[in-house]
């Protein structure tokens, strides 16, 4: 029998679970190859405490080529283009082809959307968690500013994690009382997605540390020179430290596919993440499943494994002649972090009708410590 060729475009979350599980579940012979322009896997959920001083940057990446001993082949080159239709990709000068695709090329930020916002600190890159985490040790007092610019970012938890984390590390230095922190977000209020309960928690939890909290602002401009931000209601805000959390575009080369929806990103089935093309699945950041109230599913690692899990497993079935096929379903926990060792479990199903249903639960230190164990495992796990 000759062996299906399966590729998995992306070396991220969503990707290394997909290669690793469809690898482990499937039967029939297959040759898996992965695609990334970077010879490296990152971990984002692990650059807030890259940004704080107490992980080292080298633990939050490993190599793809270890992949190898799994019997996965990284080919490492920039991907050109896809042709969806014939499943083909083109990496540098050399175009592959294979019997399916799973697209997990994620999001890129767009710096570029707001004057100056190049010029400002943020924790979602690893270069940009190592930046801010040596600004932070120059930082001897005033206002931190952290500002969501615009949506879909990714990890709408992380902000307010960022903040949290923020104030435990002034009050460890002892800088606390001439310091501010100040939250100002685009959106209505905290996480919008989860509703209004889990915004008012969120909000209480944010005042009891003296947190200051603006929604509805919006970003226009950032003046480096002048340390002055200024949003579209013509106010201005001083800092001594800028953190942003940039807006989120899909790759060019996945916007110049045809894969891609009016929405902007990849249109993925909410129950089988296929898109619109045979053989052809997208999970994680790339792409947008809009549930029940018509939003989308925030960009959250969470659902990348998730929905990499349930892609790989369904096609290893189908290789191997399975015709039962398992439905991805909205449940899903995400873990907050909220500082002082301690951690809340926001957890419910997002596909609930007519509204999310989602509970978040008092932080404890047991729910940050199996977070921080589950972080620490992950890349033995996958890589």
């Amino acid at each position: 029998m000759q062996a299906k060729r399966v590729g998995v475009l992306g070396g991220g979350i969503g990707g290394v679970v997909a290669a690793n599980v469809l690898r482990g579940a499937v039967r029939a012979p297959v040759d898996i190859g992965l695609i990334d322009r970077r010879p490296d896997h990152f971990f984002p959920p692990s650059y807030l405490h890259v940004m704080t001083g107490e992980l080292d940057p080298h633990s939050a990446s490993a190599s793809l080529s270890s992949l190898e001993r799994r019997r996965i082949q990284p080919i490492v080159g920039e991907i050109v283009s896809i042709d969806p239709r014939k499943r083909s990709v083109t990496v540098d000068r050399d175009t592959f082809e294979f019997d399916y695709l799973i697209v997990a090329l994620g999001a890129e930020i767009a710096l570029q959307s707001i004057q100056g916002l190049e010029t400002c600190h943020t924790f979602q890159t690893l270069d940009g968690a190592i930046r801010l985490r040596d600004a932070l040790k120059d930082f001897t007092g005033g206002q931190i500013l952290i500002v969501i610019t615009g949506s879909p970012y990714r990890c709408p938890d992380a902000p307010y994690e960022a903040a949290f984390l923020l104030d435990d590390l002034l009050r460890r230095r002892g800088l606390r009382e001439k310091s501010s922190v100040h939250v100002a977000t685009v959106e209505p209020g905290p996480m919008p997605i989860a509703g209004e309960a889990v915004a008012g928690k969120i909000r209480k939890m944010l005042a009891e540390r003296s947190i200051e909290y603006s929604t509805g602002r919006r970003l226009v401009a950032v003046d480096e020179n002048r340390a002055l931000a200024t949003f579209a209601d013509a106010t201005q805000q001083p800092y001594e430290l800028i953190i942003v959390v940039p807006p989120l575009l899909a790759p060019q080369v996945v916007s110049a596919s045809g894969l891609c929806a009016d929405t902007g990103w990849i249109s993925s089935g909410p129950f089988s993440l296929a898109t619109m093309f045979d053989g052809v699945f997208a999970v994680g950041d790339a792409c947008s499943v809009r549930i029940p109230n018509g939003r989308y599913l925030p960009k959250l690692g969470v659902f990348a494994t998730r929905q990499a899990v349930l892609v790989a497993e369904n096609l290893a079935a189908q290789i191997d002649g399975d015709k039962e096929q398992r439905l991805y379903t909205g449940e899903a926990e995400v873990v907050l972090e909220t500082g002082r060792g301690r951690a809340a479990s926001l957890k419910g199903d997002f596909y609930a009708k007519p509204e999310p249903k989602l509970k978040l639960k008092a932080p404890t230190k047991r729910k940050h410590l199996s977070k921080a164990a589950y972080e620490r495992r992950w890349l033995k796990r996958w890589l």
